[in-house]
């Protein structure tokens, strides 16, 4: 008897940063469910169970405990990978044999676990660029790509951001009260706001990535090109280009067993007008319990190089006198004769965790 599945989409990363997949199913909970693509460099591999559709997300757990591994038909073995934490592994692939034939083993609990073979899919480049509309005040980040001239492109694409932003008034100083732990009274203390200090409340830095699968093929089309596919748009108002804003683009060539089956989640979402939706148990993947076939197991493990690319933006669209307004309508409490904190302090909208390699010397 067939049984469905409904997926819910939550912290995955097929490539570092598509949400994770926690699919709940009907009358079976705690189905070993297996996430990534082997590529060159690292592979990232998330292994979670599924969550019964009586439960709640909260009965979620992710597998810590297995050893995985990549092989290839040619006798290619990666090292042995324990968790990173939180189900994820992080396996040291190196470059990718465009000739041989890949497949990832799962050792949990006395079962192995194996993907199908599949030969590696080669990634062209990608070039991300971005398009400002100044009737609907937008920004998109549209990415392009020239596939193989003979054979039709099946992508898949993610992206990270960061971006800076500041406290929309600068204060040098402050008064700050507390209550001292060890005394257990009110104590007030001069907050110095040093902009050349890594404690300053004035930058800050926020980030976010991409949270469904982003596809594309080229079979439709006249030329084996994808050109200038918006995958991210935002108002110009927007605080991601408050400063200084960095989109990083990954794009991975999918073979089409594995584009379809991404698909067909989609469209199955898509469907039910939620992100819940039925998923027919043919779509549960290419992964299976070798030493016991009565042991299900949900995912799609496929092999593909992987591309990257990125972009900055400046605050050249942003609008001035949005921010303002923002100032005059939200920062001032005349009664008490005041400037709320949250106007003075980018810690309530950002963190102060500045991104690696960011490209400015603010603290």
């Amino acid at each position: 008897m067939k049984k469905a599945l409904y997926p819910i989409l939550l912290l995955f990363a097929l490539t570092g940063c598509i949400e994770r997949y926690y699919p709940q199913t009907e009358g079976v909970g705690h189905i070993l469910s297996v996430d990534g693509i082997i590529t060159n460099g690292i592979t990232k591999i998330a292994l979670s169970y599924t969550v019964g559709l009586n439960e709640t997300l909260s009965n979620m757990t992710t597998e810590n405990n297995a050893l995985v591994y990549v092989e290839s038909e040619d006798g290619y073995q990666s090292a042995m990978t324990r968790s990173s934490g939180n189900g994820n592994y992080l396996i040291e692939t190196g470059e990718l044999n465009a000739d041989a034939k890949y497949r990832l083993v799962i050792q949990l609990d006395g079962e192995e676990y194996h993907s199908s073979y599949i030969t590696p899919a080669i990634t062209p480049p990608v070039d991300v660029s971005y398009k400002f509309d100044p009737v609907k005040n937008n920004i998109s980040i549209c990415i392009t790509t020239i596939g193989n001239e003979h054979q039709h492109g099946f992508y898949l694409w993610s992206y990270k951001e960061d971006w800076e932003i500041f406290s929309l008034i600068y204060m040098k100083s402050w008064l700050i009260e507390y209550i001292d732990m060890n005394t257990g009274k009110w104590v007030t203390e001069t907050f110095y706001n040093d902009l050349d200090s890594p404690y300053n409340l004035y930058y800050c830095w926020k980030a976010d990535s991409s949270k469904l699968p982003l596809l594309g093929a080229t079979e439709k089309l006249s030329e084996n090109i994808i050109r200038e596919k918006a995958i991210k748009t935002f108002n110009c108002n927007d605080d991601r280009i408050f400063e200084l804003y960095r989109i990083k683009v990954m794009q991975n060539a999918l073979n089409r067993d594995c584009y379809e089956y991404f698909v067909n989640l989609k469209k199955n979402t898509e469907q039910t007008g939620s992100i819940l939706g039925t998923i027919p148990t043919e779509l549960m993947g290419n992964i299976k319990c070798v030493t016991n076939s009565k042991i299900p197991v949900i995912g799609y493990v496929d092999v593909s190089t992987i591309t990257t690319t990125e972009l900055y933006l400046t605050d050249k669209y942003y609008d001035d006198s949005y921010r303002e307004w923002l100032i005059q309508s939200s920062c001032f409490n005349k009664e008490f004769n005041y400037i709320y904190t949250e106007c003075k302090d980018c810690t309530y909208y950002g963190t102060k965790r500045k991104p690696k390699d960011w490209p400015n010397d603010h603290q």
